[in-house]
């Protein structure tokens, strides 16, 4: 009785304290995937740029922890370009994997880069600007005079 009590004590703490699969739910891979989608646009794209905050803003919109969440999306995406030191501390598998693959079909569509850049800046911006807030289009340092209006 007593060795079918330890044992059974035994399992529920491996239970409790074995880690569960990180799975990421409707809001966290959007973040992820949108999140990949606004650095990939503010790096290759001279028109846009990341509002300060806007990212942990999102974040807190769709509910998605961001402390979590956000390095291990920007650590994935440096472990994807070859040379570029990342926290491999940070990386969660799943994110690793939505990363790459958001930023496989973004670099597809970019094919031929010189011919397509201004399409695909407008288009993949679009949707940041659009549905995230995570980017703005970059407005001109000097002030228009009001014949340009």
């Amino acid at each position: 009785m007593k060795l079918h009590a330890l044992c059974a004590s035994a399992v529920a703490l491996m239970l409790v304290s074995a880690p569960a699969k990180a799975e990421m739910d409707n809001p966290t891979i959007k973040f992820v995937v949108r999140g990949t989608m606004a650095l990939v646009v503010a790096t290759m794209c001279d028109n846009y740029e990341q509002p300060d905050g806007s990212v942990q803003r999102y974040a807190d919109r769709l509910g998605v922890d961001f402390d979590t969440y956000a390095p291990a999306t920007f650590n994935a995406m440096r472990a994807q370009v070859n040379g570029l030191n990342y926290d491999r501390s940070a990386l969660i598998p799943e994110v690793t994997r939505a990363v790459a693959a958001t930023m496989d079909i973004m670099d597809k569509a970019s094919k031929p880069w010189p011919a397509k850049k201004v399409q695909w800046c407008r288009y993949y911006g679009s949707i940041i600007v659009d549905e995230t807030g995570m980017l703005k289009v970059k407005t001109s340092s000097s002030p228009k005079s009001k014949g340009d209006l």
